[in-house]
């Protein structure tokens, strides 16, 4: 099912201030010589994401290990995160409605930091089932100026919602931190109970060797070279949209299951995906 953005006459400058403050991230390690914010990390690999070296830009143009394992960057610090705003090891990626098993989550790696070739990325959240039938969705860039905002329908399933960023949207600027919230209207408005997630992304040029390695590939190749690079939201997309287009092919199943599993995000494995945004 294809969701249509609504056009936005709510401003949202606001939205932080009538949410929790994020917690501290812990484990993803994005390259740190591009000028992401610093951060600690604690204990606990949530992923085996095989990082760029060095300039901050993956430069790893084949895959060593299993199909579609996420390699994040290691060299690098994420953004700071400071008090706790959800349910999820008290992490900013997740939040609790009522008793339900699983949270509503973003699909991220444990930093809640990713990055992107596209300047338009894809945006993934796990949602609970809930009386919600609106979600408002804002980008801001690092200096917390607002990048884009809109309000999206939502069914009330539980499932992933793939947020596509459209054309309306103003492109992200290379080698940017970008910070995005995903708020559940539960009561048709924002409120300092307001359920969340949030994550950051950040747009690079991919280097010369990735860029070959993409060239002429087949999506299932291409999200396993952009894992193995540690290009987070693209690779989720592509296998996202294979799974649209053919959510019984095997093949395109057991790369998500994979992908997912080398995050820790295994419980979403085999979550409906419920619609694309854009």
């Amino acid at each position: 099912m294809i969701f249509k953005t609504v056009g936005l006459s709510l401003c949202l400058s606001g939205i932080l201030s009538l949410l929790p403050a994020a917690s501290q991230a812990a484990t993803f390690i994005p390259p740190d010589d591009d000028g992401t914010p610093d951060q600690t990390t604690s204990g606990g690999s949530r992923n085996t994401f095989i990082p760029p070296v060095g300039d901050g830009t993956p430069d790893q143009t084949t895959s060593g290990g299993s199909r579609s394992t996420f390699a994040p960057p290691t060299d690098d610090g994420t953004p700071t995160q400071t008090t706790a705003g959800g349910s999820r090891t008290h992490s900013p990626s997740s939040y609790t409605l009522s008793d339900q098993q699983v949270s509503m989550l973003a699909l991220l790696p444990a930093s809640f930091h990713g990055t992107t070739l596209s300047d338009r990325p894809t945006i993934l959240v796990y949602l609970p089932a809930s009386p919600a039938r609106q979600a408002v969705f804002s980008l801001k860039d690092e200096a917390g100026n607002l990048h884009y905002q809109m309000i999206i329908p939502v069914s009330g399933e539980a499932g992933i919602v793939a947020l596509k960023l459209p054309e309306s949207a103003p492109t992200l600027a290379l080698d940017q931190d970008y910070q995005w919230i995903f708020a559940l209207k539960l009561d048709s408005q924002l409120s300092p109970n307001t359920p969340f997630v949030e994550g950051w992304v950040r747009r690079i040029d991919p280097s010369s060797e990735l860029a070959h390695a993409l060239a002429g590939q087949s999506p299932l190749q291409q999200s396993e070279i952009l894992a193995t690079n540690g290009v987070w939201y693209d690779c989720a997309a592509i296998l996202v949209d294979l799974q649209m287009d053919e959510p019984t092919n095997a093949n395109f199943v057991a790369a998500w299951t994979q992908l997912l599993g080398s995050v820790e995000l295994s419980q979403l494995a085999a979550a409906e995906l419920i619609g694309i945004v854009e």
